[in-house]
């Protein structure tokens, strides 16, 4: 075995110097290749980025040009409907976004085109369980050439079971017609707004309409059965109902004011006034004026007429 090994070690000795310099050439040979191709890469990225830096310029003032071009074209030839601040939620005078209450999607809308936009579409993309949406596409009310409009886009309705307190939110898009380069132009826009108390009532009233100031000399007591149902789910408070007779003063009430307890949406209050009419009253019509309050606020009136007999 050590006479092999001494065997191979001296073969080894012997062909080391000659094949370490063929190897030499031939990696020689091989790098000089490579750093070539490296040098004429890199000298053909310089060349590029400085043919490119030189021309830019030139370029971007090109296409600049061309692109004012066209939009004067198109602001000649078409309409150019664009948003105008964001887009709002108005609800009705008396309670606002409310439940059960109609609300408008409004936009201020200003067309910079020469031509008046009339092919515009409302397209609402999401809204939340509490907002009542009847269709979801609408076309865009058409607004005059170079001027803009306060619109009402669509008409929405908040759900009878909102909650005051919680949120609406909606979700759209106005789609426009295109240009040059687009088939269509599409603005998005988000809405968010709380809903507030509406403490509306069903009302009701049951009394004589006819009835007899006295029988047998003795003045006789009248009622007037009244009654009020929320309407809607959320009101604190209880609701304050009183009576009066307006333009005259033939009747005297034993009572003429009730507070409820606070009410649930759909819960029925009875009540009752009693009264008693002068002898005078006798051949009289007489009317009389039911206000309903909720938290110090008016909620509600209703007149009540009787010919007394």
């Amino acid at each position: 075995a050590d006479q092999i090994i001494k065997t191979f070690d001296a073969e080894l000795a012997r062909l080391y110097p000659g094949h370490l310099k063929e190897a030499t050439n031939v990696g020689t040979a091989v790098g000089t290749t490579a750093g070539k191709k490296e040098i004429y890469t890199q000298s053909f990225a310089r060349a590029e980025n400085a043919s490119y830096a030189a021309n830019i310029v030139n370029e971007e003032a090109r296409v600049e040009n061309d692109a004012i071009a066209l939009v004067g074209t198109h602001l000649n030839e078409s309409s150019a409907l664009t948003l105008k601040g964001e887009a709002k939620l108005k609800g009705e005078a008396t309670y606002g976004i409310s439940p059960g209450a109609e609300v408008e999607l409004k936009m201020l809308l200003k067309n910079i085109g020469a031509k008046a936009a009339t092919t515009s579409v409302l397209r609402i993309t999401s809204s939340s369980a509490n907002l009542v949406v009847a269709n979801r596409d609408a076309g865009v009310p058409a607004v005059a050439a170079k001027s803009q409009a306060d619109l009402t886009v669509m008409k929405l309705k908040v759900n009878d079971a909102a909650l005051p307190g919680s949120k609406v939110t909606i979700t759209g898009e106005l789609v426009h017609s295109g240009s040059h380069y687009q088939a269509n132009r599409i603005e998005k826009f988000r809405i968010e707004a709380v809903v507030a108390v509406n403490p509306s009532v069903e009302n009701a009233a049951d009394f004589d309409s006819s009835p007899k100031v006295s029988t047998l000399g003795i003045v006789k007591k009248h009622d007037i059965g009244y009654s009020i149902t929320p309407k809607f789910e959320g009101v604190e408070q209880g609701y304050e109902v009183s009576i009066e007779e307006v333009g005259s003063s033939y009747a005297r009430f034993t009572n003429s004011k009730v507070t409820t307890e606070r009410l649930a949406r759909g819960a029925s209050k009875k009540m009752n006034f009693e009264y008693k009419l002068e002898k005078s009253a006798r051949g009289k019509k007489i009317t009389f004026k039911v206000t309903i309050r909720n938290g110090g606020a008016e909620i509600k009136t209703q007149e009540l007429q009787i010919s007394a007999q």
